[in-house]
């Protein structure tokens, strides 16, 4: 009876040891999780600021420039209807 109790004992601090283990492991995964959360969300903030940018710089240049802008437009719906064209 003495040995039974005394291997689980043993067990159960083997037990204790590889869930304090897991837990360790668990707590880092979710450390890069959050590192890898914030960076990805830091990224997107920059590239939405960017964008955001860019898009008032064609906003500014198609208003201060409508007839060529009309023109580009112009220009790339004939290439387009062109190459669209040639495939039948």
């Amino acid at each position: 009876m003495q040995s039974e109790l005394s291997e689980i004992r043993d067990t159960l601090a083997l037990l204790n040891a590889r869930i304090d283990q897991v837990a360790a492991v668990n707590s880092e995964e979710i450390n890069q999780l959050q590192e890898l959360i914030k960076k990805a969300g830091a990224t997107w903030e920059s590239a939405r600021e960017d964008v955001k940018q860019k898009g008032q710089h064609v906003d500014s240049y198609v208003r201060e420039h409508p007839w060529e802008t009309a023109a580009i437009a112009l220009g790339a719906g004939v290439v387009l209807a062109m190459l669209l064209s040639k495939q039948d």
